[in-house]
């Protein structure tokens, strides 16, 4: 670690030891998808990730800055991955951008040699094309959703539980992208936002609060999974609420 990139993690110490922040060092992450990826790669970034690998061929638009943490009025067409690339560049994070996954043999290329998979796409063939690759590489895949004002993080440990089955088993290939959404997320959202969904044409509305919790809810969980290693989080799914938070007592 060179003396700038030292000085700029000072303040993680003394909770992160010489020996987290060199596993750090080490990891690889896979992030594909630079909407709530944008934000997972900014946090991801500033913790000391060794490398980040991000993709997104599609490019900025308007709509697009009501939640992204890093693209102005001035990266309107620009792409996304290039966007996010460049800021994290200005801060000393070493990223690997790659093109579009269009096909198995590219996400297969996306993953292998990846400590963790963070999956943020809204394409479900994709979606399943990078979940075969990390279960056949045994690696650690992640996904944020944040339904408005709550967010489900989804766990797939194929490096410790290589038997799991993608999506939890939830939802097949054969399902339509709705029927999909729906078995995944469905019982998880209120009415109101049920209702908002079926008024769009396609995507969920996003608000850049929840977005920016599901970022930190992500490296939190990268940390515990990949770098500590614990068994606080297994295989499963993780719900959290904005709006059911307790009183301190």
């Amino acid at each position: 670690m060179n003396s700038v990139e030292r000085a700029r993690l000072v303040r993680h110490n003394p909770m992160i030891q010489p020996d987290e922040e060199q596993r750090w060092r080490e990891t690889r992450v896979a992030i594909a998808g630079m909407g709530v990826g944008a934000g997972i790669a900014l946090q991801l970034g500033l913790v000391g990730a060794g490398e980040l690998r991000i993709c997104d061929g599609d490019a900025i638009e308007l709509s697009n800055l009501n939640r992204h943490p890093i693209a102005t009025v001035e990266d309107i067409g620009c792409l996304k991955e290039d966007v996010v690339a460049h800021h994290l560049d200005a801060l000393g994070v070493e990223v690997a951008v790659r093109d579009r996954i269009e096909e198995f043999a590219h996400a297969e290329e996306f993953v292998a040699g990846s400590s963790v998979v963070i999956e943020e796409v809204d394409q479900f063939p994709v979606k399943w094309w990078l979940r075969h690759s990390a279960k056949e590489h045994g690696v650690c895949l992640i996904t944020a959703t944040d339904l408005w004002d709550r967010v489900v993080i989804d766990v797939e440990d194929y490096a410790r539980e290589p038997d799991w089955e993608p999506f939890h088993d939830l939802v097949s290939p054969s399902l339509s992208v709705g029927e999909a959404q729906l078995q995944l997320f469905g019982r998880h959202c209120s009415s109101q936002f049920l209702e908002a969904v079926k008024a769009r044409r396609s995507g969920f509305p996003q608000f850049a609060p929840t977005a920016a919790v599901a970022a930190g809810l992500v490296a939190a969980f990268v940390r515990e999974l990949v770098i500590l290693r614990s068994d606080r989080y297994r295989s499963g799914r993780y719900f959290f609420d904005l709006r059911d938070v307790q009183e301190a007592r």
